[in-house]
This record gives C-alpha cells, sequence and structure tokens, in this order.
C-alpha cells in the first residue's frame, strides 16, 4: 500500500508539472505573438510619424561655438582657426542656408558667463549645439580638439563627422 500512494504521489506531481508547464509554454507563445504584434503597430507609428515629419518642415539649426577666454595662447588660437576653417570648407552649402553657424565667444565678458554653467566648461572648448524650432535639443563638448591640434587634416576630420552627426 505504501508503494501505491508513492507512486500515486508522484503521478499526481508529475501531472502537475505537466499541466504547469502547458499552461506556461502556451503563456509565453501568446506574449511572444503580442510582442510581435506590437512591434509590428511601433514600426507602424515610427514609419507614420516619420511621413508626418517630412510633410512638415522641421526648423533644425546647428551653432558651433567656440569658447575662450580673454587671454589666449598659441594653441587656443589655432583651435579657434582650425575649427572655423573645417566649418568652412566643408559646410559651404549648410551656412549660406543659415542651417549651420560659427561663433565664437569669450566667456570672461559678465553675459557670456551662464555658457560656463550651461556647458560645464572647464577649458576652452569646441561645443556642437543641435536647436530645433529655436530650442537646444542636444550638444557635444568636442574634447578631441586638444589632442589632435597637431594633425590639422584629422581635426578637421573630427570637427566636420560631430557637426554631420547633429545636421
Amino acid at each position: 500500500m505504501k508503494l501505491f500512494n508513492t507512486m500515486y504521489k508522484n503521478v499526481i506531481a508529475f501531472g502537475t508539472i505537466v499541466v504547469f508547464l502547458t499552461g506556461t509554454f502556451s503563456s509565453c507563445q501568446s506574449s511572444e505573438g503580442q510582442s510581435v504584434q506590437k512591434k509590428t503597430t511601433v514600426s507602424e507609428k515610427t514609419a507614420k510619424s516619420s511621413s508626418e515629419n517630412d510633410q512638415k518642415e522641421v526648423n533644425k539649426k546647428v551653432t558651433v561655438y567656440y569658447f575662450h577666454t580673454t587671454n589666449r595662447c598659441y594653441s587656443c588660437n589655432l583651435i579657434e582657426k582650425l575649427t572655423k576653417q573645417a566649418i568652412d570648407s566643408g559646410f559651404k552649402d549648410q551656412i549660406d542656408n543659415k542651417l549651420l553657424q560659427f561663433k565664437s565667444i569669450n566667456i570672461d565678458l559678465p553675459e557670456n558667463k551662464h555658457f560656463v554653467e550651461d556647458y560645464k566648461l572647464y577649458t576652452k572648448s569646441v561645443i556642437v549645439s543641435t536647436l530645433v524650432d529655436g530650442k537646444e535639443t542636444d550638444w557635444k563638448n568636442l574634447e578631441k580638439v586638444w589632442t589632435l591640434l597637431r594633425d590639422q587634416e584629422k581635426f578637421a576630420e573630427y570637427i566636420q563627422t560631430e557637426i554631420k552627426t547633429q545636421l
């Protein structure tokens, strides 16, 4: 009788496990199907949103800032010069269409002190800032300008690549 009770408990346990696993498996299949359906829905929304954005013109502009102090060394002046050259040589159409501009700003002047906090500046810096409909949506400090200063070609390539990602 003891053997029969043990077998009976094992059969019940096995049956419970089978029922549990079957339910879990079908639940997984169901949720997988739903996630695929949701992905399709998200893709459809993205496609709709992209076509709507194509229809209405987005007013996107990029500003490249060079922030400096009143006292500037040779390297500081060279960074400004090379940045300006990289922009002028690589983005004539964007400059002409006012989609891209360059601004050199002295952060020692009282009216420009806010830029130090705005962009977390700790030294002379080149910042690429994106504005959409007049509001800044993204910015990046191009910190490699200091390490690329001795290689004008790589410097220009770095500046232009970073601007292209913002445009």
